[in-house]
C-alpha cells in the first residue's frame, strides 16, 4: 500500500499507530445512526488495526486495504477501505466524521481510492452495500459513477432486506486493448496542406493496425497569424467531408482540430470525433479559451460526449486541463472511457510558457477514471525556433505516464492500452 494524495486530502495506509486519534473519529455519535456501533476501548481499536496491517486474508486470496484520510487542517477525519477478490472485483466502505460531512470530501477520497484500486490492483467491478435509508450515502455513490444492483457480480458481505447493493464497472477497462496512433504531425498554413497530411497520417495509422488516430488542436487550419483568414473560407467544411470519406474507408476513427463557424459569431474551436463508418460521433468546443483566442472565437460552455463503437469519449482542448474544477463537473467518475487532450504547450515544465501541465493531467485521469490521450504539436509557426513541443503522453486511469512520444519529434506514435511498448514511425516535414 501506499499513501495517496487528492487535491484537499491525504490517504495514509492505516496503521496501529493511527488508533489513538482515529478513536476520537469513530466515537461521534451521528455516524452510527445507520448501522454499526462504536470501538469500545483504544486498546481494542489497536488490536483490529494491527490485525488488518497485513493487507491479506489467512487464505491469501483477498486484498484488505484500509487507508485513513486525513485532512491537512483538521486531521484525521475519516477512514475508506476495500475488499480485492481474485475475480479483480472490490466491495468498498467508507466513514466520515460528521463535522465534514457536505464538503465533498468523502467523495474525494472513494474517487482517488477507486483510481488506485484500478491501477494497482487491477479491480475493475466495484460493489457497496448500505442502508436504503441514508440517503446522503446513496447520493455520494452516484455522484460517484455507481449504480443500483450487482453489476452480475455478487457482494461476498452479507445483504440485509433494509440495504442496497450499488455497483460501479469502470468504463476505462473497455478501452484496455485499443490500438491507438498519435500523429505530430507538421504544421502548414493552410488547410488544404494540413489535409495532405492528416489523411496521409490516416493512411499509415490504419496499415499498421491502430482502430483510433488522434490529431493535435487545430490540426486542420494549423495554429498561426493567418488562422483568421484561414477561419472565412469554406476549407474547414471541405476538410470534414474529406476525412469522413477516409475514415469511412479505412474503417478507423479519427480525431481532429478544426474551426466551426456558428450563424452570425465568430467560430468554435472543435476537436472533432470521427467514427470508423465516417459519422461525426461528437463536436468538442473549446470551453477555456486564451484572451487572443478571444478576439476572434467562441466560447463553448459543454462538454460533449461521443461514442466510438463502445467507447465513449471527449476532448479537452490544450489549456483547458488547467481547470479541474470544471472538468470535475463536466466529466464525473465513469462518464467516459477515453480523454484526448489535443495541445500546443511545452512538453516539459520549465518550457516557454513555465506552466508544469501535466500534473493536472494525471490528475483529470484519476478523478474521470479514463485513460487520457495527449497530442501535442511538434512544432509552432508563430515561433519556427520553439523547442521542447510533441513529447505527448499518454495517462492510465490510475494517473501513471505509461507512454510518452519524442519530444520535438515529427511521427506517429503507436501504442496499444493497457501493455507496454510503442512503436514510433518517424516522418519528413
Amino acid at each position: 500500500m501506499r499513501t495517496l494524495h487528492t487535491p484537499r486530502l491525504i490517504l495514509e495506509p492505516q496503521t496501529r499507530q493511527h488508533a489513538k486519534e482515529m478513536f476520537h473519529v469513530l466515537s461521534d455519535p451521528a455516524i452510527y445512526r445507520y448501522e454499526n456501533t462504536p470501538p469500545p476501548s483504544i486498546g481494542w481499536l489497536q488490536e483490529r488495526f494491527e490485525r488488518l496491517e497485513e493487507r491479506r486474508n489467512p487464505h491469501n486470496d483477498e486484498y484488505r486495504l484500509n487507508w485513513v484520510v486525513r485532512h491537512p487542517e483538521q486531521g484525521l477525519i475519516g477512514f475508506v477501505q476495500a475488499s480485492v477478490y481474485e475475480d479483480r472485483h472490490a466491495e468498498i466502505a467508507y466513514v466520515f466524521a460528521s463535522h465534514v460531512w457536505g464538503n465533498g470530501y468523502a467523495g474525494e477520497a472513494v474517487t482517488e481510492m477507486i483510481a488506485e484500486l484500478a491501477g494497482t490492483y487491477g479491480a475493475h467491478h466495484f460493489l457497496a452495500v448500505l442502508k436504503c435509508a441514508n440517503e446522503s450515502s446513496l447520493r455520494l455513490l452516484k455522484r460517484s459513477g455507481f449504480e443500483t444492483g450487482t453489476g452480475g457480480i455478487p457482494p461476498r458481505m452479507s445483504v440485509d432486506p433494509d440495504e442496497t447493493v450499488f455497483h460501479r464497472t469502470l468504463g476505462a477497462t473497455r478501452s484496455a486493448g485499443t490500438r491507438l496512433a498519435i500523429a505530430q504531425m507538421p504544421m502548414a498554413p493552410t488547410a488544404h496542406a494540413n489535409l495532405a497530411t492528416i489523411t496521409r497520417y490516416l493512411a499509415l495509422a490504419a496499415e499498421h493496425g491502430a482502430k483510433i488516430c488522434v490529431f493535435p488542436e487545430l490540426s486542420v487550419p494549423g495554429f498561426h497569424r493567418g488562422i483568421r483568414e484561414e477561419a472565412k473560407s469554406r476549407a474547414q467544411a471541405e476538410a470534414l467531408d474529406r476525412i469522413r470519406a477516409h475514415c469511412r474507408s479505412l474503417r478507423i476513427a479519427a480525431l481532429f482540430g478544426t474551426l466551426v463557424p456558428p450563424e452570425s459569431h465568430a467560430p468554435f474551436n472543435v476537436h472533432v470525433h470521427i467514427d470508423a463508418s465516417g459519422n461525426l460521433a461528437a463536436t468538442v468546443a473549446k470551453n477555456g479559451l486564451t484572451p487572443s483566442e478571444q478576439t476572434f472565437l467562441t466560447t463553448g460552455h459543454t462538454r460533449a460526449i461521443g461514442h466510438l463503437g463502445h467507447l465513449r469519449t471527449t476532448s479537452v482542448l490544450c489549456r483547458e486541463v488547467l481547470d479541474l474544477a470544471l472538468l470535475a463537473r463536466q466529466l464525473p467518475p465513469g462518464s467516459v472511457d477515453m480523454i484526448f487532450w489535443p495541445s500546443i504547450i511545452s512538453a516539459i515544465p520549465d518550457g516557454a510558457d513555465g506552466i508544469d501541465y501535466l500534473p493536472n493531467a494525471r490528475q483529470l485521469a484519476r478523478t474521470a477514471s479514463a485513460w487520457l490521450v495527449q497530442c501535442n504539436w511538434p512544432m509552432s509557426l508563430n515561433e519556427p525556433g520553439a523547442r521542447q513541443l510533441g513529447g505527448s503522453v499518454v495517462i492510465a486511469p490510475n494517473g501513471e505516464v505509461t507512454h510518452r512520444l519524442p519530444v520535438n519529434g515529427l511521427g506517429m506514435g503507436l501504442v496499444t492500452l493497457g501493455e507496454t511498448g510503442m512503436m514510433w514511425l518517424a516522418q519528413d516535414q
